[in-house]
């Protein structure tokens, strides 16, 4: 995590290395959470295949 401000931590989603603490740290309300570009990035790249398969056939579930 890294550093925000003197009381604030900012816990940044890489998709690897979440532990149990970060996430304890996030409900207490104790660390912000923003998600790092290559992360977001893979969401978009999932998301346009997933379209692309949903527009060619019904997908379920």
């Amino acid at each position: 995590m890294a550093p925000l401000t003197d009381r604030t931590t900012l816990l940044v989603l890489e998709g690897t290395g979440l532990t149990v603490a970060d996430v304890t740290t996030v409900a207490h309300g104790r660390a912000g959470v923003t998600v790092a570009r290559p992360a977001r990035d893979r969401v978009a790249a999932a998301r346009e295949s997933a379209q692309r398969i949903a527009a060619r056939r019904p997908v379920h579930g």
